[in-house]
């Protein structure tokens, strides 16, 4: 029997140290054998000590090659960039004129950035502030990717550990910005995303696609479609290969379920093998949303939903799952656009295309014929002979996108609701911002191409500041490629590059303190409604504009009018009133209220978290006194700048 040497002693006992995204344990451990002794060195540099460490704290970008890889070398330049965009995001959050520089750099780290960026916008909490945020984002759309799960551990299919056990391990401290972390992470992370969806979005519809048929043309379609999603914010590097996991999935099903699924076989038969399809993603929740509001929730109707839970969507994201799946067991696929319908194509490889002037054969239409066909159209119900010579072909990824884009738009511009969430709010911004940037960059040449340009710099000024500068200039270098003597293009760059150049410029109004006795982040009394309310702005005087709305009548009759101190204020179920100075009362205590202090910050939270998260750095309590305060950002002490002091004061003083 063999004897181990002290190194391979050594390396199997450092093999054991666990991997964890959050935890820093064994990397330091495996850092301080570095630094300890050459032989111990040596040992704790070997690259497969790594693997795991590496794999278990990013994601991206996919590294398919596993084996002849330096790993440690390789851990080592990730964590360089991951401090480098850990500074970039503190310059962000405590240094508001330097914002700009600082997210155009994080633009630049592209994918790099993204894994530090989603573990920043993921940072400890108070515990009493956890349930808020996990309430809140489920009625958010995110990247939940727990369909068939991560490889963390190399070729076991499972986590090393799970998402309990990690929370136990995360020995991260609570930042004193875990608010304003967390929003300006998620801004850059939707900046990145929108870029990379625009470039995407130009590429497909910059392609000539003459072989519709073909298995580029089914992919340039799913990448349109994941493009869309893209542009709506979401991070979309990993959807391919989850799409990658729904076909091996569904293969191994269609193979149980005694399925052919060889093209080259004599028993395939194809009009089995796509009902098969059908059933699994049916049996994978995969179904056509139903109701008379097919397009009220529009961000969930499209292919970064699938990754999730939700699986009911409109027709035409089924059939760009469908199209992916079956393209990518060897089919050919491609979607079929119809007046009113959207349907999927599917042939043999061998299928030849005939010429785009014939007419589709009988072979093709007849679903139940007992014969295997060359070809077929997937749920061909309801569409009239007529339609079916007519229009009955594979469409390409131009006329789809286009289409997907025109029917966001108007479901997006129709839609009527009353007192919207900001869920709703924010879902129909990115659904609006998504469908007219494809509008116009599908024909930048037609009258409504300005329109759609302004709805895109509308969203921008008052959703995404970030997107100014970087989605702006690539539009300008978009514009530039376009060889036209139309005088609209011109007219379209000045405007942009105006818009460029307003958007750089702060804005910001510093509120000098005469009057007003109370500050921003203080929680009060409302004592006309008796509700509790909280402070995110105010004015020295009455400021009735466009934005601001006096909460009831009979404000003149208060002794000092109008001519009094008015705060803008959230009351506790997400409303926003102004009122008079003279209809709140302080709380030196909340310990009276029926609530607890993180209680009532928490109730603030859910309801009106977009207004919230971008005003305020954190929550403070003091649970000896009963005070709760939220303590104002960079932004927000940078136009209330005495205000800051004052709360401080509140908070330390019995």
């Amino acid at each position: 029997m063999s004897v181990l040497s002290i190194p391979e002693v050594v390396l199997a006992i450092l093999a054991c140290l666990p991997a964890s995204k959050h935890d820093d344990t064994s990397v330091r451990t495996l850092i301080a054998c570095t630094k300890t002794s050459r032989v111990l060195r040596e040992v704790a540099k070997t690259d497969s000590l790594w693997i795991k460490h590496f794999l278990a704290r990013w994601t991206l970008p996919h590294i398919v090659d596993i084996t002849e890889r330096a790993w440690y070398e390789l851990y080592c330049v990730r964590r360089a960039t991951d401090d480098e965009v850990r500074f970039l995001l503190n310059v962000i959050i405590t240094t508001p004129s330097k914002r700009r520089h600082a997210a155009l750099a994080l633009c630049d780290h592209g994918v790099l950035a993204r894994d530090m960026l989603r573990t920043e916008m993921e940072c400890r909490v108070p515990k009493a502030a956890s349930g808020v945020y996990k309430a809140v984002q489920e009625r958010r759309p995110g990247e939940r990717w727990e369909v068939f799960g991560e490889e963390w551990v190399v070729g076991t299919g499972k986590r090393e550990m799970d998402d309990k056990d990690e929370e136990k391990l995360d020995t991260r401290e609570i930042s004193p910005d875990w608010i304003q972390r967390r929003w300006w992470a998620k801004q850059v992370l939707g900046t990145i995303a929108r870029f990379d969806g625009l470039s995407d979005m130009i590429h497909v519809l910059s392609l000539s696609q003459s072989n519709l048929t073909g298995i580029e043309s089914a992919r340039h379609f799913e990448n349109g479609m994941i493009a869309l999603s893209g542009l709506m914010g979401i991070n979309t590097h990993e959807i391919s290969r989850k799409y990658d996991s729904f076909a091996q999935s569904c293969k191994e099903s269609l193979i149980q379920g005694r399925i052919e699924v060889d093209t080259t076989s004599s028993e395939f038969d194809l009009k089995r093998f796509s009902k098969g399809v059908c059933d699994w993603m049916r049996s994978q929740g995969f179904r056509k949303t139903q109701g008379d509001h097919s397009y009220d929730d529009l961000i969930n109707s499209f292919p970064h939903a699938f990754m999730a839970a939700n699986r009911s969507s409109v027709p035409i994201s089924l059939v760009c799952t469908f199209v992916a799946i079956t393209s990518r067991l060897g089919l050919l696929s491609a979607p079929v656009g119809v007046i009113g319908h959207v349907h999927a194509w599917i042939a043999l490889p061998s299928y030849h295309q005939p010429d785009l002037g014939s007419s589709s054969s009988g072979d093709e239409i007849d679903w139940e014929d007992e014969q295997p066909l060359r070809s077929l159209h997937v749920d061909n119900l309801q569409v009239s002979q007529d339609l079916w010579r007519k229009f009955m072909k594979p469409s390409n990824a131009f006329q789809m996108v286009w289409r997907a884009a025109k029917e966001l738009l108007f479901s997006v511009t129709e839609l009527d609701i009353q007192s919207p969430t900001d869920v709703q709010t924010e879902n129909s911004s990115r659904v609006l911002y998504a469908s007219a940037m494809t509008l116009f960059l599908v024909n930048p040449l037609t009258p409504k191409a300005p329109e759609y340009l302004r709805l895109v710099i509308v969203a921008i000024v008052h959703y995404y500041p970030f997107d100014a500068e970087p989605i702006l200039t690539m539009l300008l270098q978009f514009l530039s490629g376009i060889k036209t003597e139309d005088s609209q293009i011109p007219k379209m760059v000045t405007h942009i590059r105006n818009e460029i150049t307003k958007l750089q410029v702060s804005n910001v109004v510093v509120k000098k303190r005469k009057k007003a006795k109370y500050w921003v982040g203080m929680i009060f009394r409302n004592v006309w409604l008796d509700e509790l309310g909280l402070i995110i702005g105010w004015d020295e005087v009455c400021k009735t504009d466009g934005r601001t709305v006096i909460a009831a009548p009979g404000i003149d009759m208060l002794p000092r009018g109008r001519r009094q101190p008015f705060y803008k204020v959230l009351g506790p179920n997400g409303t926003s009133r102004y009122l008079a100075e003279e209809q709140m009362a302080p709380l030196p205590s909340l310990m009276r209220e029926r609530h607890t202090p993180w209680d009532i910050a928490g109730a603030f939270m859910q309801h009106r978290m977009a207004v919230v998260e971008p005003a305020f750095a954190r929550v403070e309590v003091n649970e000896e006194l009963g005070r709760v305060w939220f303590v104002p950002s960079a932004s927000t002490a940078e136009e209330y700048p005495d205000d800051t002091a004052l709360g401080e004061e509140y908070m330390r003083k019995p």
